[in-house]
C-alpha cells in the first residue's frame, strides 16, 4: 500500500497547485456562503427554498466540473510532462497509479463538498434561527422546507389509451374533410391528443366533486398528514391567475360492512371553502385517522370558484400526500450522499477518457458523453412517436441509456428544497444502476487501456 499512498499524496499536491482548482475553490466559497446569506423579502419561506435550491445546485455544478477536469488532469499530468516513465520503471503497477489518482480526486472533491454543504447548512440554519419573521411564517418554514417528508402519489389514469382515441378521431376528421395528412400532421395530432387527454383528466368542473385514491400509506399514523397541490384557473398556464375557492374532503373510515368493506364519512378539511391563489402551491393538514386499515386514503375536492370557471390540477402538481419522516439535517445529509455519488461518477468518467486521450480531448469527450446521456434521457421520456424514424430514435435512446449515465438521475436538490424525503431506496438505485453498472465499467475499460498504453512517446519527450 506504500506506493498507492505515495502516488495519492503526489497527485493531491498536483491538483491543489493547479490554477483551475484554486479559482474553482474561490467561486465555490463565494457561492455557498453568499447566496444563502442574501435572503430577503417578505415571504421568508420562498426565499429560503430558492436559496437552498440554487446554492446546492451551484455547488454540484462547480464540483462536477472540477471532478471532470481533475480526473482528466491528474491522469494526463505525468504523461504530458514526460514524467510517467519515472514512475512505471519502478515496481509499481499502472493500475495502482490509475486507482490512486482516481481516489485522490474523489477525496479532494469530497472534502470540498463537505465544506460547501456545511457552509450552506450553517448559514440557512442561522438565518432561520435568528431571522425576524412572524411565528406563523417560522412554523410554515419548519413544516414545509426544513423537514424530510415521504411522498405518496394517487392512482393515475391511462393517458396513452385516451390520447390514442383522441388522435384517431382527429385524424379521421381531417381525412373526412379531404385534407392531405402527412407524417408531420400525425405527430402534431398525437401531441395535441396527449395534451387534451391530460387536460381532460386535470379539469375540475364547478361544483362537481373529483376523487383521488392513495394506497400503501402507513396505517395508524398519529401525526397529521400534509396535502400539497397547485390548481390553475381556466387553464394550465401561469398567466392571468386569480384567487379561487376550493373545498377538500377526506374519507374517514368508520366501520366495515358485512362484505368486509370499510365505509367512509367524507369530512371537510376546513370549516369554510379555502380561498387560494391560482398557480401557487398550497399545503393543508389531513388527520392521521383518515388512513384506512389497509393503507388506503381517499380525498375529494369540490370546485367552488366564484365565477364558476373550471379549475385544473395536473398530475405533476398534485395532489400529493406527505408524511414527515426525519428532520432537515438528516435529509440534507442524504442529499450530500447523492452529490458525492455524482462527483464519484464524473471522476470515473474523466479518468476513463484521459487514460488514452490528451487533456483537452479527454475533457471534450467527457462533456460529450454527459450531453449524450442528458439528450437520451429526454428523448426516452417522450411517449408519442407515430412515425418510424421517431420510434427508432426512441428505442435508440433507450439502448444508449443502458451504457451512458444520465445526469438527471442525480438531481436531489428539488426534493430537499420542497421538504421531500430523499429515499435510501432511490440512493441505492442510483449507486447500483448509474455508478456500478454504467460508470464503473467505463472506468474499468479505462484502467485496461491505461495499463497497456504505449509510453514510448512520453519517454522520448
Amino acid at each position: 500500500m506504500q506506493p498507492f499512498f505515495a502516488i495519492f499524496k503526489v497527485a493531491s499536491r498536483q491538483m491543489i497547485r493547479s490554477r483551475f482548482f484554486r479559482v474553482l475553490v474561490i467561486l465555490l466559497v463565494l457561492w455557498s456562503c453568499a447566496l444563502p446569506a442574501l435572503i430577503s423579502g417578505r415571504d421568508m419561506g420562498d426565499f429560503l427554498r430558492i436559496a437552498l435550491l440554487y446554492s446546492t445546485a451551484g455547488v454540484n455544478l462547480f464540483l462536477g466540473c472540477n471532478a471532470i477536469w481533475l480526473g482528466c488532469f491528474t491522469i494526463d499530468a505525468d504523461m504530458e510532462s514526460s514524467q510517467l516513465h519515472l514512475v512505471v520503471v519502478k515496481p509499481v503497477s499502472r493500475l495502482t497509479v490509475y486507482f490512486a489518482k482516481f481516489c485522490a480526486v474523489a477525496w479532494i472533491d469530497l472534502l470540498l463538498l463537505a465544506v460547501a454543504f456545511l457552509a450552506i447548512f450553517g448559514v440557512i440554519s442561522l438565518r432561520f434561527r435568528y431571522g425576524e419573521f412572524p411565528p406563523e411564517t417560522r412554523a410554515r418554514i419548519q413544516n414545509e422546507v426544513l423537514v424530510g417528508r415521504r411522498v405518496f402519489l394517487p392512482d393515475q389514469g391511462d393517458y396513452e389509451q385516451e390520447s390514442r382515441r383522441i388522435a384517431d378521431a382527429m385524424l379521421a376528421e381531417a381525412e373526412a374533410n379531404g385534407e392531405d395528412v402527412n407524417l408531420n400532421d400525425e405527430v402534431y395530432f398525437a401531441r395535441e391528443a396527449k395534451k387534451q387527454a391530460m387536460a381532460k383528466d386535470a379539469e375540475m368542473r364547478f361544483n362537481i366533486p373529483r376523487e383521488w385514491r392513495f394506497h400503501d400509506l402507513p396505517a395508524g399514523q398519529k401525526l397529521p398528514l400534509v396535502l400539497r397541490y397547485r390548481v390553475f384557473v381556466k387553464g394550465v398556464t401561469g398567466a392571468r391567475q386569480r384567487t379561487t375557492r376550493l373545498m377538500w374532503l377526506a374519507g374517514i373510515p368508520r366501520k366495515e360492512t358485512s362484505g368486509g368493506r370499510t365505509t367512509l364519512d367524507f369530512l371537510p378539511l376546513s370549516d369554510i371553502p379555502e380561498q387560494l391563489m391560482g398557480g401557487t402551491f398550497t399545503e393543508r393538514l389531513i388527520p392521521g385517522d383518515a388512513i384506512a386499515p389497509d393503507g388506503t386514503l381517499v380525498l375529494r375536492a369540490v370546485n367552488l370558484d366564484p365565477n364558476k370557471d373550471p379549475l385544473f390540477l395536473q398530475p405533476t402538481d398534485g395532489p400529493k400526500v406527505l408524511i414527515p419522516v426525519c428532520g432537515f439535517a438528516r435529509n440534507f445529509l442524504r442529499m450530500t450522499l447523492v452529490s458525492f455519488l455524482l462527483i464519484l461518477t464524473l471522476d470515473a468518467i474523466g479518468c476513463a477518457f484521459a487514460s488514452f486521450l490528451s487533456l483537452a480531448t479527454a475533457v471534450f469527450c467527457s462533456l460529450g458523453y454527459l450531453l449524450l446521456g442528458i439528450l437520451s434521457q429526454y428523448w426516452a421520456m417522450q411517449r408519442t412517436y407515430p412515425d418510424l424514424i421517431s420510434r427508432f430514435g426512441y428505442y435508440l435512446a433507450k439502448a444508449v441509456l443502458f451504457f451512458v449515465v444520465p445526469l438527471q438521475n442525480f438531481d436531489a436538490t428539488d426534493l430537499v428544497s420542497d421538504g421531500e424525503l430523499v429515499e435510501f431506496s432511490w440512493i441505492g438505485a442510483i449507486f447500483l444502476f448509474d455508478v456500478l453498472l454504467r460508470a464503473m465499467p467505463l472506468f474499468a475499460i479505462g484502467a485496461i487501456i491505461y495499463r497497456n498504453r504505449e509510453l514510448a512517446m512520453a519517454v522520448k519527450r
